[in-house]
């Protein structure tokens, strides 16, 4: 009870807090709002202050790439919703799905499951299309990369998701030894020509520049849609998605891939200063984190495209939030959490130009503050169970959600969906 008199005032200043920042964006950036004129024409050409206010507005990129995918989404979701609709359209049949225990009860039950979430469904397209190739370790790394595609990208001659991706491919590739029946030297074969071509896109970017190929997140995200496309062509039949599913995912799969290499011409606010004449050069240059998230929404239709719109349902809000947050706890935290963070602090220091090394007393309260809720939070942690840590790093369900269930069980897609 206390807990949540605590929690829901502070969601609602944060909010409070949030709308009144936009509120005074809007104001100083919409030309001729109610007559206010801001900066001072003289501040403005001894300070360069209008190129400095745009430095602020870190959620306009968020904003925007947002709403992009939220477009996305329901554009995806029309044309799925118009073809189920078709008259010659056969819903695919519904299979067995496994029992789970309720989380609420001491005792087994038969009660259905309520969600696919989007690590399982995943995990369950990965190891049927790749069962020689793919293992526990690979595909924990796999799903780790996509989670990290919701950060803002470090962009400074290397990138951090290029960086963190080549280490986590390499370690899920030669981490663990091919299966006994699989061909050995084939498997090895393969991963290296993997390695190599992650290495490439690294070294790639790194040496001629951003807008040529995709960063890693991206292609690891193009991988599991085109992995789904071809799942769905061996699942369906030509009366329902066979064709229609793999050509539209794939199809949305290339261009949310191609348009997020351009995204970061507006991932950064600074991006949004239409040529002020008083921006100075430190102010000119970019931002060293940069926000580019659109493959996200690519790995979510896909994730939806074969569970769910199939067989004509709907997740309600409810059943949607559980299966993207159940088992994408990397996910979560880089995309709500981490991300903004990253951001509202990069452009509180982007805001101040002069970098005195006198701290204002707003400084010092804001450290003592901050001080403060990390050690709170450092005396929650330490209490945290270690099963909890592993499930985190692993994206897998949490000690209280477990169920007994074979290795790399993922239920069958469209079912409990309803």
């Amino acid at each position: 009870m206390w807990l949540g008199f605590e929690v829901n005032p502070s969601r609602l200043v944060s909010l409070g807090s949030l709308v009144f920042e936009i509120a005074m964006i809007c104001v100083l950036f919409i030309p001729k709002v109610k007559n206010i004129k801001f900066p001072q024409r003289a501040c403005d050409k001894a300070y360069g202050t209008t190129a400095l206010w745009y430095n602020v507005a870190w959620e306009l990129p968020v904003a925007i790439q947002a709403f992009a995918m939220a477009f996305v989404f329901f554009i995806m979701y029309g044309i799925f919703w118009l073809w189920t609709r078709r008259q010659s359209y056969e819903v695919p049949s519904p299979s067995l799905e496994p029992f789970f225990e309720v989380l609420d009860s001491e005792k087994n039950s038969t009660t259905r499951r309520e969600n696919i979430d989007l690590i399982s469904w995943t995990e369950r397209v990965l190891f049927d299309q790749y069962p020689n190739f793919m293992n526990q370790t690979l595909f924990i790394c796999i799903v780790t990369i996509a989670q990290i595609s919701a950060l803002p990208n470090f962009n400074y001659v290397i990138e951090s998701k290029d960086c963190f991706s080549i280490l986590l491919i390499a370690f899920g590739l030669f981490r663990e030894l091919p299966r006994k029946e699989a061909n050995k030297i084939k498997i090895f074969a393969i991963r290296i020509v993997v390695f190599l071509f992650f290495a490439g896109v690294w070294l790639a970017r790194m040496l001629f520049g951003i807008f040529l190929v995709p960063n890693s997140a991206d292609w690891i995200i193009l991988f599991i849609a085109c992995s789904a496309a071809s799942w769905s062509w061996a699942l369906f039949s030509a009366s329902n998605m066979k064709i229609f599913l793999p050509a539209v995912t794939v199809f949305l799969a290339l261009v949310i891939t191609e348009a997020n290499i351009w995204v970061i011409s507006i991932g950064d606010p600074r991006s949004f200063d239409f040529g002020s004449v008083s921006v100075t050069a430190d102010n000119a240059t970019g931002s060293f984190f940069v926000i580019e998230m659109l493959t996200i929404i690519t790995w979510i239709v896909c994730w939806l495209a074969t569970s769910a719109w199939p067989w004509q349902r709907t997740l309600t809000f409810d059943k949607f939030n559980m299966g993207l947050w159940k088992r994408g706890h990397f996910l979560k935290m880089f995309w709500i959490i981490l991300g903004p963070h990253i951001l509202w602090i990069q452009a509180s220091n982007n805001s101040n130009q002069s970098h005195p090394t006198d701290m204002t007393f707003g400084q010092i309260f804001a450290l003592i503050v901050s001080v403060v809720t990390i050690v709170t939070l450092l005396d929650e942690a330490k209490d945290v169970k270690k099963g909890i840590w592993i499930a985190v790093l692993k994206s897998d369900v949490m000690y209280y959600e477990e169920v007994e269930q074979p290795k790399h069980y993922a239920p069958q897609p469209g079912l409990g969906l309803s």
